[in-house]
């Protein structure tokens, strides 16, 4: 239901034409959500983002990479990290990470609509934003939730209970989904 009420959202002119402009030449991608800056001990560690890349670029044949992340050091490090694996990443070409900006919050809605659009993306758990981008997908079950490792958890003032459930249906506790992974066909959500 989500999924058919964000497709049908009408956005800003001035927005479709940054998603436009964005989307020339990545008819099909799949897409990376990193949160390293604000949430860093809900995030998943490098190593399960690693986990999460190669469990996606073995579940699809898709190469195109959508990277949206809140610091440019961490777009640039997936960036790299994706290279490897075989992805082509790409990410928004001008981004603002300052939150004290409305431009800020313009670009954290192209972000956003454009992990939406995609076939399938690797997102933190713990994050709503990535979260409802899953869903916007069309395609939440090829999609990988991935959690804070048992190692931080003792960080937290919550309990595991409380971060477990974001996981979408059909995923594994690990937070890598059961099953093939991103198999649905894509419907345009752009």
């Amino acid at each position: 239901q989500r999924a058919v009420f964000y497709r049908q959202l009408a956005w800003h002119p001035d927005l479709n034409a940054r998603m436009a402009e964005e989307l020339a030449g990545h008819a099909d991608y799949v897409a990376l959500h990193v949160r390293g800056t604000d949430r860093s001990l809900e995030a998943p560690t490098a190593r399960t983002l690693r986990d999460g890349l190669t469990a996606l670029a073995d579940s699809t044949d898709e190469r195109s990479l959508f990277i949206a992340a809140d610091s440019q050091g961490s777009r640039d490090r997936w960036a790299a990290e994706a290279a490897v694996l075989g992805f082509s990443p790409w990410s928004v070409r001008a981004v603002d990470h300052d939150r004290g900006k409305a431009t800020a919050g313009l670009d954290a809605m192209l972000d956003w609509r454009l992990l939406g659009r995609s076939r399938a993306l690797v997102y933190t758990a713990a994050s709503s934003f990535g979260e409802e981008a899953a869903v916007a997908t069309g395609n939440v079950d090829g999609c990988f939730a991935l959690s804070a490792t048992a190692a931080r958890i003792p960080f937290f003032r919550t309990s595991v209970a409380t971060i477990a459930p974001r996981a979408p249906a059909g995923s594994h506790p690990s937070g890598l989904p059961c099953g093939t992974g991103a198999t649905s066909q894509p419907t345009s959500n752009a």
